[in-house]
């Protein structure tokens, strides 16, 4: 949860603020997480997969 509120802080919100964007909601912030993933599912999938430690790389072959 630490590196995902980084990364909000840290690279969303300033190209937020490069748009004039200042009063983003953390709903908006969850909103928006939630649309990426639907977006790229097979990201998401990856992401679970390498989590619980399955190679990926052995299955594509």
């Amino acid at each position: 949860m630490t590196e995902f509120e980084d990364a909000v802080d840290f690279e969303a919100k300033p190209l937020l603020r490069e748009h004039g964007v200042r009063n983003e909601t953390g709903r908006e912030i969850q909103d928006a997480a939630i649309q990426v993933a639907k977006n790229n599912p097979e990201e998401l999938a990856k992401v679970i997969l390498q989590d619980r430690g399955i190679d990926i790389e052995d299955d594509e072959a």
